[in-house]
């Protein structure tokens, strides 16, 4: 009866030990969100999630446009830009009022 109390009792410190550990088993984890209001071309922004930001950037006149892929996670959502790349947004069209 002792030797099963004892093992009892070391499982219980053993578990209570490496769930503080590794910080528990009902740790938080924050939402994704983005700056920008999701797959906006045109405003410069970034998305947030809990390990990483992906901001948006131009590589020639291709968009990395940074979303939330789900609740959690952020990503990238790759747009062509008719108009060019600058700056992290897509250029809009010049309209002449003349």
């Amino acid at each position: 009866m002792k030797k099963e109390l004892m093992l009892i009792l070391c499982l219980l410190v053993l578990t209570s030990c490496s769930s503080q550990m590794t910080g528990g088993f009902n740790e938080p984890i924050a939402p994704c969100r983005d700056t920008d209001g999701g797959a906006n071309f045109y405003r410069h922004g970034k998305a947030i999630d809990y390990y990483m930001i992906h901001n948006d950037y131009c590589a020639g006149n291709t968009l990395f446009e940074g979303v939330c892929a789900t609740f959690q996670r952020s990503g990238y959502v790759i747009h062509e830009c008719e108009n060019g790349c600058q700056k992290g947004v897509c250029k809009q069209k010049n309209i002449n009022t003349k």
